[in-house]
């Protein structure tokens, strides 16, 4: 069980931090400090969300659409639906489970594209 929180965390974080302004949107002249400040605090958002154990919260950082994939250990997950599922089960029936978790590297592709690893 451990493996496998290990990796959704890690799939999580990277889910997250690729969600910047919405595309096409200019970066407001913002440098890569100010982009990577801006990711620590929506990866620290997400983990404050699952913290919380509400599958509410967490579902607000994610775009759940048809399109939307998740990698959770050696099972891939495409439809925003099957994810929503899971973190509505999960999450209040395991709230005695809290997460911590440390950014490892981040990658500024562009203004709204960071790839981020993190272990949790």
């Amino acid at each position: 069980m451990r493996v496998r929180i290990l990796a959704m965390l890690a799939a999580a974080a990277l889910a997250a931090a690729c969600q910047g302004a919405p595309p096409g949107q200019a970066n407001g002249g913002m440098d890569d400090a100010q982009i990577r400040d801006q990711v620590e605090k929506a990866v620290d958002g997400l983990f404050d969300a699952m913290n919380s154990h509400d599958p509410v919260r967490i579902a607000d950082h994610y775009l759940l659409d048809k399109q939307f994939a998740y990698m959770e250990c050696t099972e891939f997950r495409i439809g925003g639906d099957g994810y929503g599922r899971l973190i509505h089960d999960w999450y209040p029936a395991h709230e005695h489970v809290t997460f911590k978790h440390v950014i490892l590297h981040m990658i500024v592709l562009d203004t709204t594209v960071v790839v981020v690893s993190s272990r949790g």
